[in-house]
């Protein structure tokens, strides 16, 4: 309703009756545009398990009616309630998730079908106007009506990076929404709108072409938004990739990284299966001394016993699920809008464990690692300053401040997040990017290397990709620091000529690679090759950067050892010194 009042105050000559048609045509295109799924049950009890087992595996109900048994053997005559509602509400989850997930299976649709000119943007609903349409009308004063609607528009709209008058651009009501909410905030009527604080000074979305920019900005000291803009759009509309007046930008200049990250295993997260706490490590010592005692009573001390050695993990309870809530809550709200914002990037959405962003291409990694590390934390101290956030992780020693303290996933087997990053030309579709870097994400850091990993792709306009991946962390070693190191080391003290070099000495590097103890001999035949191409040898820095490119080259995907020069490649664009 906000974005309609704005759009009807900048429309001149509107009269009532075509006030009125905007507002159904926001009203019908709005209302039905967002799909809602729930499913409800209610807290299932002991008597409710024979027929939860006829829908659900025994996996996700034996282990918790087994200690409902045990409960209800300790407190067998002393007029507690053995129904063990509570106990199974973990039971109860699970039953709720895989209803809510059949309901999914099964979409009806109840928007109407849209007629006349579609929107420019999504090409699905019909453009705004302001004459309803109807079918006596010409289809020539049809379009006559949506043109000086338009026209009028964007005549008295006075920002002219949302609507320019020369072109031909018309949108939908959710289209209109999208391109002038940030508008609506400008109004002290809504300074305290619960979006005001996430739109204020969003005058607009740099451009891929922008954000590829972002280091030959710094590098000429484009400061002004306006003159980022304008050179992002000569660099868009070249031909060739040139700057009329200006220098030219190097081929680096021209890229920029889309980063998806998703928690892995999510649905074990919030089922409780990965829950690392124990029944022995959230008693009391007191009690659980008490309970392990064999002059205690023997009701209590066997029965404890029989869950401690054959049921230890704690179960599920909705205290828990609110703690997880609130921890994905915290990290997409706090920690990865914060963290983009460092690395100079914008995000696209944050929401639970899903993220998605740009960024400068050699801001990516660290952008992801970080973003990683604040998921697997325990806590974070979280306060605001000037309008926006700024978490601090929490050590051994803290001094309160006012503030929120942030409980976090921490870390665990199973607690971990996946990334996937593309680096791409600024005049690729944004569109087909975000659904490579999905394919990068769900079929190669998760399936192919197994989750809590990062796969990377090198999308050269012309060449073809060229790939990274690795674990996060993959046998104590920190792969990621040194694919980081060694990219920062090629073009500043080694020529990026060794890179493509070692490729040519495939055989030789695979017979190396064929001995088990081959990690000394590869480094020393490495070291050889930075000492051909002119850098120092025996100093400490050369023997470990060769010491890092012979790790970064081995990949362990199957069996033995595999050669794969094409990390060199990608490190070096990302993080290399010099422009590629």
């Amino acid at each position: 309703s906000m974005c309609e009042d704005l759009a009807v105050k900048n429309t001149p000559r509107i009269r009532e009756e075509e006030k009125a048609h905007i507002h159904d045509m926001f009203e019908r295109q709005c209302h039905d545009y967002f799909d809602f799924s729930w499913a409800a049950s209610r807290l299932l009890t002991k008597d409710d398990l024979t027929e939860a087992s006829k829908i659900l595996p025994e996996a996700l109900y034996k282990n918790q009616e087994d200690v409902v048994k045990i409960f209800n053997k300790i407190i067998e005559g002393r007029h507690y309630d053995e129904s063990g509602t509570g106990q199974l509400y973990s039971v109860s989850h699970s039953l709720v998730q895989s209803s809510l997930a059949a309901s999914k299976s099964v979409r009806t649709s109840t928007r109407g079908e849209e007629t006349g000119e579609k929107c420019h943007q999504c090409r699905e609903f019909e453009v705004l106007h302001c004459r309803k349409y109807s079918n006596d009308i010409k289809a020539s004063e049809y379009k006559d009506n949506i043109e000086e609607f338009w026209h009028d528009f964007k005549k008295k709209w006075n920002r002219e990076s949302d609507f320019k008058e020369n072109t031909n651009e018309k949108l939908c009501a959710l289209c209109m929404i999208k391109r002038i909410l940030y508008r609506v905030f400008e109004n002290s009527d809504y300074k305290d709108h619960v979006l005001a604080k996430t739109f204020k000074n969003q005058k607009s979305y740099p451009s891929t072409t922008e954000m590829s920019l972002y280091n030959y900005f710094l590098k000429h000291h484009i400061d002004s938004d306006h003159e980022k803009k304008e050179t992002a759009q000569m660099l868009h509309d070249s031909d060739s990739d040139t700057l009329q007046g200006m220098e030219t930008p190097e081929i680096k200049d021209r890229y920029y990284a889309v980063l998806l990250m998703d928690g892995d295993k999510m649905g074990q997260l919030v089922n409780g299966s990965t829950i690392n706490s124990t029944w022995q490590s959230i008693l009391h010592p007191v009690i659980r001394q008490k309970l392990e005692s064999p002059d205690f009573l023997k009701i209590f001390t066997e029965n404890w016993k029989a869950i401690f050695n054959h049921y230890p993990q704690r179960l599920l309870t909705p205290s828990i699920h609110a703690a997880i809530s609130e921890s994905l809550g915290d990290f997409s709200i706090y920690g990865v809008s914060s963290i983009v914002k460092k690395y100079k990037g914008k995000l696209i959405y944050a929401g639970g464990d899903d993220v998605c962003a740009v960024l400068p291409v050699n801001m990516a990694v660290d952008a992801a690692m970080e973003i990683r590390d604040y998921y697997n934390s325990y806590f974070n101290f979280i306060e605001s300053i000037d309008d926006h956030y700024n978490s601090t992780p929490v050590n051994e020693v803290f001094t309160p401040l006012p503030g929120k303290m942030s409980l976090c996933l921490g870390k665990g087997e199973k607690i971990s997040i996946s990334a996937g990053i593309l680096i791409c030309h600024h005049k690729e579709n944004l569109t087909a990017m975000i659904k490579q870097s999905h394919y990068l994400l769900d079929s190669i850091a998760k399936d192919k290397a197994g989750r809590n990993a990062c796969a990377v792709e090198l999308r050269k306009r012309s060449g073809g990709s060229r790939f990274f991946v690795s674990k996060w962390d993959d046998d104590n070693i920190d792969t990621w620091n040194i694919f980081k190191q060694t990219g920062q080391s090629i073009s500043h003290d080694i020529s990026k000529s060794v890179v493509y070099r070692l490729e040519q000495f495939r055989t030789g590097v695979e017979a190396i690679l064929a001995h088990e103890n081959y990690q000394e001999n590869l480094t020393n035949f490495i070291l050889h090759q930075l000492e051909r191409s002119g850098v120092q040898s025996k100093t400490t820095d050369i023997n470990k950067t060769a010491e890092n490119i012979a790790r970064l080259i081995v990949t362990k995907d199957s069996e033995k050892p595999g050669f794969e020069p094409e990390s060199l490649v990608v490190s070096s664009f990302i993080l290399g010194g010099e422009q590629q």
